[in-house]
């Protein structure tokens, strides 16, 4: 009689499955962990009510779009200025709303600024003590009894 020695070989795969589906799982896990220190405040705290909102926001966007002449926002970096040029057919005195602005990078930097358009309609705002960055503008409006809204994002550098 023979001896014939059995084929002791094993196979490869299942110390590499192993190690694959660990190394995924570690992935992840610190995926998890180091996205508890990074900010979310790209999402401002009334979400949900801007979106319960919609309807409003839509027909003051159509309201902004039907005048003749544009609202203008007009930044100058070697100024620091930010300035608003609200259409020319409007009353300056019949002018009453909000300059919302909204820093996505920091919440706590967002601002809100009553409007005071001068005789001419215009309305200049300091930006020295903005961050750079980008910023977004809202302005919300009323003008003979109708709404109006629009939004601009301007990069402060």
């Amino acid at each position: 009689m023979k001896n014939n020695p059995k084929n002791t070989r094993t196979s490869d795969w299942p110390p590499l499955l192993t190690f694959v589906f660990a190394g995924i799982v570690i992935a992840f896990t610190c995926i998890a962990i180091l996205s508890t220190f990074f900010r979310s405040e790209l999402v401002m705290d009334r979400y949900y009510s801007e979106g319960l909102n919609y309807d409003t926001r839509r027909s003051q966007v159509q309201h902004t779009s039907e005048i003749s002449d544009e609202l203008e926002v007009v930044y100058s970096a070697p100024a620091d200025l930010l300035m608003i040029q609200f259409p020319l057919s409007m009353d300056p005195g019949a002018i009453h709303g909000f300059i919302h602005l909204y820093r996505p990078a920091a919440q706590e930097m967002d601002s809100t600024i009553q409007i005071q358009p001068n005789v001419d309609l215009n309305q200049v705002i300091s930006t020295s003590a903005m961050d750079n960055g980008l910023w977004r503008i809202k302005i919300e409006w009323t003008n003979a009894e109708r709404d109006y809204y629009y939004e601009q994002q301007v990069t402060i550098e």
